[in-house]
Protein backbone atom coordinates (compact mmCIF):
# COMPACT_ATOMS: atom_id res chain seq x y z
CA UNK A 1 0.00 0.00 0.00
CA UNK A 2 1.34 3.45 -0.82
CA UNK A 3 2.46 5.65 2.03
CA UNK A 4 2.20 9.42 2.37
CA UNK A 5 5.71 10.79 2.13
CA UNK A 6 4.52 14.40 2.21
CA UNK A 7 5.14 14.96 -1.48
CA UNK A 8 2.62 16.05 -4.06
CA UNK A 9 1.28 13.28 -6.25
CA UNK A 10 0.63 10.93 -3.36
CA UNK A 11 -3.13 11.12 -3.91
CA UNK A 12 -2.75 10.25 -7.58
CA UNK A 13 -0.46 7.34 -6.68
CA UNK A 14 -2.86 6.10 -3.98
CA UNK A 15 -5.85 6.40 -6.32
CA UNK A 16 -4.04 4.47 -9.05
CA UNK A 17 -3.09 1.77 -6.53
CA UNK A 18 -6.69 1.51 -5.29
CA UNK A 19 -8.07 1.24 -8.83
CA UNK A 20 -5.56 -1.54 -9.54
CA UNK A 21 -6.67 -3.44 -6.43
CA UNK A 22 -10.36 -2.95 -7.27
CA UNK A 23 -9.84 -4.12 -10.86
CA UNK A 24 -7.92 -7.21 -9.70
CA UNK A 25 -10.60 -8.17 -7.15
CA UNK A 26 -13.41 -7.46 -9.63
CA UNK A 27 -11.74 -9.71 -12.21
CA UNK A 28 -11.60 -12.56 -9.67
CA UNK A 29 -15.38 -12.27 -9.26
CA UNK A 30 -15.96 -11.69 -12.99
CA UNK A 31 -17.50 -8.26 -12.36
CA UNK A 32 -16.77 -4.87 -13.81
CA UNK A 33 -15.41 -2.10 -11.61
CA UNK A 34 -18.76 -0.46 -10.85
CA UNK A 35 -20.51 -3.77 -10.05
CA UNK A 36 -17.69 -4.70 -7.70
CA UNK A 37 -17.82 -1.32 -5.94
CA UNK A 38 -21.60 -1.49 -5.49
CA UNK A 39 -21.33 -4.99 -3.98
CA UNK A 40 -18.45 -3.95 -1.75
CA UNK A 41 -20.39 -0.94 -0.47
CA UNK A 42 -23.51 -3.05 0.17
CA UNK A 43 -21.38 -5.62 2.01
CA UNK A 44 -19.73 -2.90 4.09
CA UNK A 45 -23.09 -1.36 5.03
CA UNK A 46 -24.51 -4.78 5.92
CA UNK A 47 -21.49 -5.72 8.04
CA UNK A 48 -21.50 -2.30 9.71
CA UNK A 49 -25.20 -2.75 10.54
CA UNK A 50 -24.56 -6.26 11.87
CA UNK A 51 -21.75 -4.99 14.11
CA UNK A 52 -23.94 -2.22 15.52
CA UNK A 53 -26.75 -4.70 16.23
CA UNK A 54 -24.30 -7.03 17.99
CA UNK A 55 -22.95 -4.16 20.07
CA UNK A 56 -26.42 -3.07 21.17
CA UNK A 57 -27.40 -6.65 22.00
CA UNK A 58 -24.24 -7.20 24.03
CA UNK A 59 -24.88 -3.97 25.95
CA UNK A 60 -28.44 -5.13 26.75
CA UNK A 61 -27.13 -8.53 27.86
CA UNK A 62 -24.44 -6.96 30.06
CA UNK A 63 -27.01 -4.64 31.65
CA UNK A 64 -29.31 -7.59 32.46
CA UNK A 65 -26.49 -9.70 33.89
CA UNK A 66 -25.43 -7.03 36.40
Amino acid sequence: MPRDNGKEGFTVHADAWLVTVIDREAAKQELNRSQFCVRAIKHYIASFHARSVCKSLSKKYEAKSK
